[in-house]
């Protein structure tokens, strides 16, 4: 409990009392100084490491989301696109044959 009140209260010089056996613990910056600097070295150090490894981690992760909502967005336009084609051949407001065969052609699931 000790040590956690004065590493709490590092950055400023104290003194705990215990009234129960009047002993007086006290400390300084200073004291304490040599152990932050380890601290922050080796907190610094593992920061980096895990930067390191996080980083090609998460492109990883977002160029496979990226892969995934792009084919799923490719599949999908063929949901939109076959059911516009159908009513403009109906209502024979596109009379042009080869945009239809471009579009059927170049989309694999349709059918060439």
């Amino acid at each position: 409990m000790l040590n956690q009140i004065i590493h709490t209260f590092a950055k400023q010089p104290g003194y705990a009392l215990n009234n129960q056996t009047q002993e007086l613990w006290s400390w300084d910056k200073q004291q304490l100084l040599v152990d932050d600097i380890y601290m922050k070295w080796l907190i610094l150090a593992v920061r980096r490491t895990c930067q390191l490894i996080g980083f090609p981690i998460a492109f990883l992760m977002i160029s496979c989301i990226n892969g995934l909502v792009i084919r799923i967005a490719l599949l999908s336009s063929n949901i939109i696109l076959v059911p516009i084609m159908v009513i403009l051949q109906r209502f024979r407001l596109n009379e042009d044959v080869r945009s239809r065969s471009i579009v059927y052609h170049s989309m694999g699931l349709i059918g060439a």
